[in-house]
């Protein structure tokens, strides 16, 4: 009996590893953990509550700043021989900067 848990642990292990080291790259909209943080952020700093709405306007999608790290080091640290594969990351680098925000950046331009 013991023989068959010990595999049967293992794989679900390695399982729940590999898909952790999945990264998301595309977001439709702001996370659900960014918006937990920006509602405990405006929550306790109401005087940034209008600004807040203002910069919500401009499109910007906003990530937990560990979901934003990720992908940053993934956007920075990109290798790939394959032209066609590297032209298609290099369009999507620069609308990533464009685009993305971590709630840290977030909290920072509204602190200035």
């Amino acid at each position: 009996m013991k023989a068959i848990f010990i595999p049967l642990f293992f794989l679900l292990s390695v399982t729940y590893h590999a898909q952790n080291d999945n990264i998301k790259l595309v977001f439709s909209n702001t996370s659900e953990e960014a918006k937990s943080e920006i509602r405990t952020f405006l929550s306790s700093n109401p005087e940034y509550v209008s600004e807040f709405r203002q910069m919500e306007q401009s499109n910007y999608i906003f990530l937990s700043t560990s979901q934003y790290k990720k992908v940053q080091d993934y956007v920075t640290n990109f290798k790939n021989n394959d032209s066609d594969k590297y032209a298609e990351f290099l369009q999507y680098k620069q609308s990533w900067f464009n685009r993305y925000k971590s709630t840290d950046q977030l909290f920072n331009d509204l602190k200035q």
